[in-house]
């Protein structure tokens, strides 16, 4: 299970959202016979001005929301987009606490003809710490190819 450290753009949960009522099924990777093989794997792009960069595996994390992801996969403000504001996400499962900046970002999750486009605030990871007594955790000064898709299922 994780926590996530609210930003104050995010409005809170309502009691009865509203869904659109298109839905595509998005290949995940990972998986032989119906069985998980790893932990899943989805494709994931950011919009770079004239389309999509290529496209990276992130682990799909059901136990988080957010997206989180370092260089080089993504580097916003090499990019030139400006900061909505510090933030970090907590895996209490592991203990690893992800310190950065939120972003606005496009993202195209999928591959051929399954991709859906979305807009939606993602921490760019610029350190990695670790809560007392860990689980699973190094610090990390300085983290490289970080992909985490949180859905909080």
């Amino acid at each position: 299970m994780s926590s996530v450290t609210t930003a104050p753009w995010i409005l809170p949960a309502q009691a009865s959202p509203t869904y659109g009522s298109q839905s595509l099924t998005i290949p995940v990777y990972n998986t032989a016979n119906g069985q998980f093989t790893g932990s899943p794997l989805i494709d994931v792009a950011f919009a770079n001005g004239s389309g999509f960069d290529p496209s990276t595996r992130f682990t799909l994390d059901t136990g988080s929301t957010g997206i989180a992801v370092s260089a080089p996969i993504w580097n916003p403000v090499a990019a030139g987009l400006k900061s909505l504001g510090p933030g970090n996400l907590t895996y209490s499962s592991s203990g690893r606490v992800l310190t950065g900046a939120w972003y606005p970002a496009s993202l195209q999750v999928g591959t051929g003809a399954t991709t859906a486009q979305i807009s939606v605030p993602v921490l760019y990871v610029s350190s990695i710490d670790c809560v007392n007594n860990p689980r699973d955790c190094q610090a990390d000064p300085n983290p490289q190819n970080v992909s985490f898709f949180g859905v909080g299922f």
